[in-house]
């Protein structure tokens, strides 16, 4: 009976030392514990278990921007995710674009902001969300709130396809202004969009999400930024086998005492 609650006891005390200094990893087997340094740029603190983060990358296929309807380009980049590197297709991804009214409807204004429709809208949405890529390691924003203010630029660019593989020269379609609303008159949809540049640094993020000078006819066939729903930092995997087998060393030890 001792000998059985000694290990329990032990696994206990293991369970409690690896728990403070356990590796982390995002719920898609992407995000590593190095990224940012092991650093949370939204938090400042080291990555823990239940920390938000956002994937984010750009796609390697094109599409034009002729589409009023934004499930067009959500489409788009979840086929994407669901076609790239392992994991990717375990979440869902939506199109950062903006879309506008649809002329030919009437009644109901159809436009969509690239930031309602990726759920990143400071205005509604949690911003305590890094955006990284899909290397896992590389921050592109530190938080949501940084992602759509006009101030700030990206540290690094969203030039990284679904295979992991750098885009080199992106013009995406992004029909959106610098804070993710809609670009007027430039909304994807219609004969000629707003674009951004996937290649932004140096320059920013407005470069990238909205080129002041570039504006694409919407025929064109482009690639699209893509972005991942909230996404959590899990134990590493062995943390949780110890926490079973610490579990199961307190079991017996009980039913030892029991008898």
């Amino acid at each position: 009976m001792k000998h059985f609650a000694t290990i329990g006891l032990a696994v206990m005390f293991m369970l409690g030392a690896g728990a403070a200094n356990a590796a982390v990893i995002g719920e898609l087997g992407i995000l590593q514990d190095t990224a940012n340094g092991g650093t949370n740029p939204a938090t400042g603190n080291p990555w823990i278990p239940g920390d938000l983060y956002r994937l984010a990358f750009i796609t390697s296929t094109r599409i034009d921007s002729t589409s009023y309807d934004v499930n067009t380009y959500n489409t788009q980049v979840q086929t994407a995710a669901d076609n790239g590197m392992a994991g990717l297709g375990n979440a869902t991804w939506k199109a950062i674009i903006s879309t506008r009214d649809d002329p030919d409807t009437t009644g109901v204004d159809e436009t969509v902001d690239a930031r309602d429709n990726t759920n990143t809208n400071p205005d509604v949405d949690p911003t305590n969300q890094p955006i990284i890529l899909v290397d896992g390691v590389t921050v592109v924003f530190d938080d949501i709130n940084a992602m759509w203010d006009p101030d700030v630029e990206p540290t690094n660019d969203i030039s990284l396809m679904e295979d992991g593989t750098a885009t080199g020269f992106g013009w995406p379609h992004t029909g959106s202004n610098r804070d993710g609303t809609v670009a007027e008159g430039r909304g994807a949809g219609g004969t000629s969009g707003e674009v951004g540049q996937g290649h932004a640094l140096p320059g920013g993020w407005e470069g990238w999400v909205y080129d002041s000078w570039l504006t694409g006819p919407r025929g064109n066939e482009l690639d699209t930024y893509a972005l991942s729903e909230p996404l959590q930092v899990l134990p590493e995997p062995a943390t949780l086998a110890l926490l079973g087998l610490g579990g199961l060393g307190t079991l017996i030890a009980r039913r030892r005492r029991r008898q």
